[in-house]
């Protein structure tokens, strides 16, 4: 069997154990490999075991793929190809477990693609081991919400500038969730809440208005107290049409404060699901002393 070595990118120097089944790379953190680059879609490729090659599938991504150089819809791969996608490049290396051990894995592999089929959300594979096995991704996923959430904490603590700690909360929730932005809203002054901090946005007053046009999804929020999404097409017309958004309440000592706001563009082919929501509040709630 074959591995997935990333040589250039965000996840540099990790190899993939690519096993048996099917497997998806993209930006969306329900990809079993996660891949943080702007110059990739959110479901990119496939990768697909056929039983007896690999499988290299565009899945009709914005910039499409290379293999070897060359620009290809789908082709076999092998030992020594090299992978490009946006700016990251990968290479199929050799796969040095023992005989045993890979028909093991095998059999671990396909179990859990099988499972794969009726779990939601779908998460990253990880980014610190040196070799990761795609099939066990939840674990890394959630240690990844754990360490950012521990870090949103102590840099309060430590006296980090509000702006600063809410800057670092939207890096985090874009890198998991694979949203196309991410905004803290302070709901400490009078009226509508006022937009404090952007994260991913063109322009302040950009973000202001598709705040506005979802309205419904925020008063919800900051009534109930509940992180809530919608999937409903909102907004403007055109490339900037809004297709999602997600939002969690920001409480402090059972004040409402502010309000953690995610979205995505309608052409993106990306959703919210409930899992999702759980990281939104987990972040929320490690907000909420920084205000």
């Amino acid at each position: 069997m074959l591995n997935l070595e990333v040589l250039k990118g965000s996840n540099e120097g990790t190899v993939y154990r690519l096993g048996t089944g099917v497997l998806t790379i993209g930006r969306d953190h329900r990809n079993q490999i996660q891949v943080v680059d702007t110059g990739v879609s959110r479901r990119h490729a496939m990768i697909r075991w056929t039983g007896s090659v690999y499988l290299r599938v565009d899945l009709k991504s914005r910039n499409g793929l290379k293999v070897n150089g060359e620009k290809v819809g789908q082709t076999e791969l092998g030992e020594g190809d090299r992978i490009q996608i946006g700016d990251t490049e990968l290479e199929v290396v050799q796969d040095d477990r023992s005989q045993e051990d890979q028909v093991l894995a095998a059999k671990d592999a396909n179990d859990v693609a099988v499972a794969a089929t009726t779990m939601q959300p779908q998460v990253p594979a990880s980014v610190t081991a040196p070799v990761v096995d795609v099939e066990t991704p939840t674990q890394v996923y959630a240690a990844r919400l754990v360490k950012l959430a521990a870090s949103l904490r102590q840099a309060t603590r430590n006296g980090t500038p509000a702006a600063e700690v809410h800057e670092q909360a939207v890096e985090g929730v874009l890198d998991l969730l694979g949203a196309d932005r991410a905004i803290v809203l302070d709901a400490t002054g009078p009226g509508t809440p006022v937009v404090s901090v952007i994260g991913v946005a063109p322009e302040v007053s950009e973000a202001r208005r598709d705040v506005d046009a979802h309205l419904g999804t925020v008063d919800a929020v900051l009534a109930q107290r509940l992180p809530l999404y919608d999937d409903t097409p909102m907004g403007t017309s055109g490339p900037d049409a809004l297709g999602a958004v997600a939002a969690a309440p920001i409480v402090e000592n059972d004040r409402l404060v502010g309000l953690l706001y995610v979205d995505s563009f309608a052409d993106s082919d990306h959703s919210f699901v409930q899992g999702d929501l759980e990281l939104l509040r987990a972040v929320s709630e490690a907000l909420a002393a920084s205000f």
